[in-house]
């Protein structure tokens, strides 16, 4: 924080700025030898795989639990609630597929001041901003709106103080006062960002659903290389066979498809155009009658222009043998 505000003062950094606090991902060369990606981040929590597949176990029952508790009505409280809900089941499925294969991911969180940089630096967040953009006023704890006069139904934010969440008995009954007796204006906001770098576990979570997957486009070539990205090898050795006389690797990648059609290799068609009798390019510049041919604003504005535009193109059209 101290360096972001120093770097605020000196080089005027915008409000919006994220600030890299963490970082945890691919290095390239890895801990002792070994990929782990993304694992030492989970390792600083204390989580475990275990304990993922626990947590997705209980998302899911409390996502079916609140939903059959409470109908989606169809007013913006239920829509926002089911939203939420959603958000944190993708969220803590994103988690489980990110401590499965760590060496896919990268974690980091970030930070950014919470409404302006001059409040993060300690001053008034009441004061006008004196540039030219507006300054943004800063959010109070946890950072969710309120009930308001213009949403009447939202539920009051819960009580973060640990005297009132102790009197708790029902997790989905917390103590709600509509105002907080610990709120404060923090003067950053936290952010995690989960990335996968790599295709290949995608691919691969399709591939186990299917039992035959087509990739057909104009630019997949280089195809081996492609294959490496999508984790798809043959099953028989490697995809080239200028390569064949290393030593497979493959099998000390993790969960490598190895179904990949290698006898017939895969079809790399050659361009259909021939240059030479099917491709005439010329410059036209003139319409028939001699006039300039020049799109511009000037003449598209002109009421003879698209007429004699139309009329050219009907007499290349029919100046071309066999169309």
């Amino acid at each position: 924080a101290a360096k972001a505000l120093k770097d605020w003062e000196k080089f005027h950094t915008q409000d919006d700025t994220e600030f890299e606090a963490t970082f945890d991902g691919p290095t390239g060369k890895g801990i002792n030898g070994k990929c782990v990606g993304c694992l030492p981040f989970f390792e600083k929590l204390g989580l475990t795989k275990p304990d993922f597949d626990g947590l997705c176990t209980f998302v899911d029952a409390f996502q079916k639990f609140l939903r059959g508790r409470d109908k989606n009505d169809g007013s913006s409280e239920g829509n926002r609630a089911s939203t939420l809900i959603d958000r944190l089941c993708e969220l803590v499925h994103k988690l489980n597929a990110a401590i499965q294969t760590p060496e896919h991911y990268y974690a980091a969180v970030l930070a950014r001041a919470n409404g302006s940089l001059e409040f993060a630096n300690g001053g008034d967040d009441e004061a006008e901003s004196g540039g030219r953009r507006p300054k943004k006023k800063p959010r109070a704890l946890p950072l969710i709106p309120p009930k308001t006069p213009a949403y009447p139904n939202r539920l009051a934010n819960p009580c973060t103080n640990p005297f009132c969440r102790a009197k708790v008995t029902d997790p989905l009954s917390p103590i709600r006062h509509g105002e907080y007796c610990n709120g404060s204006t923090p003067k950053w906001e936290a952010y995690l960002h989960l990335d996968l770098l790599t295709p290949g576990p995608l691919m691969q979570e399709l591939s186990n659903e299917c039992r035959t997957v087509v990739l057909a486009s104009g630019s997949l070539s280089p195809i081996p290389s492609l294959c490496a990205e999508l984790n798809l090898f043959p099953a028989d050795g490697p995809l080239s066979p200028a390569r064949s006389s290393q030593p497979d690797l493959t099998n000390r990648l993790p969960k490598i498809q190895k179904r990949l059609q290698n006898q017939p290799k895969p079809l790399e068609a050659d361009h259909v155009v021939d240059l030479g009798k099917q491709l005439f390019a010329v410059s036209i510049g003139h319409f028939p009658d001699g006039s300039e041919l020049k799109v511009s604003q000037r003449n598209y504005s002109q009421a003879d222009f698209l007429p004699k535009l139309g009329d050219a193109l009907v007499r290349i059209v029919a100046g071309i043998s066999e169309g």
